[in-house]
């Protein structure tokens, strides 16, 4: 009888010590859990921003690279006319200035892009500037994404030419 009656109140005192959380440990443990998955949701769009970006940058640097070795390849083959050199026939090319408008467009990732360069005659040595920038259809509406310089020999002092497609 002696061990019935210890054996109940041990019984008593492990049922009130395992009662459970009091409100305050569960709002605590809620508030932790709601850290973490915003923190962690806030990664995720970071990354899926910084995954945008660089694959609209790598398009823009794959375009000026085309471009670049489309006007190398004319130049080097010597053919003739060359549609990107500008000063065939009589007069060579002078300094060529960044021009207002591009010289081609094309949409990447849905927003529309435009692709200018400068030239510089360096005697029979251009010195090639290629940049792209998002373009409104009137004007450009940001700093450059991509960017590249370059050397064309075997000019003749002729710079290529913008060309409007």
């Amino acid at each position: 009888m002696f061990n019935k009656k210890i054996q109940k109140n041990l019984f008593q005192i492990k049922a009130k010590e395992e009662q459970g959380f009091v409100f305050l440990e569960v709002l605590v443990g809620i508030l932790l859990g709601s850290f973490f998955l915003l923190a962690s949701a806030q990664a995720i769009v970071l990354a899926t921003a910084l995954r945008v970006q660089a694959e609209r940058n790598d398009r823009a640097n794959t375009w000026i690279r085309d471009d670049f070795e489309i006007v190398r390849s004319c130049v080097n083959t010597g053919e003739e006319p060359c549609p990107r050199l500008c000063g065939i026939g009589s007069s060579p090319c002078a300094n060529l200035p960044a021009s207002p408008n591009p010289v081609a467009e094309m949409e990447i990732l849905g927003k529309n892009y435009g692709l200018d360069y400068q030239c510089f005659d360096q005697t029979g040595l251009a010195e090639v500037i290629y940049e792209v920038k998002e373009w409104n259809g009137s004007a450009y509406t940001s700093a450059p994404i991509a960017s590249f310089y370059g050397n064309i020999s075997g000019l003749n002092g002729q710079c290529p030419s913008p060309r409007r497609s």
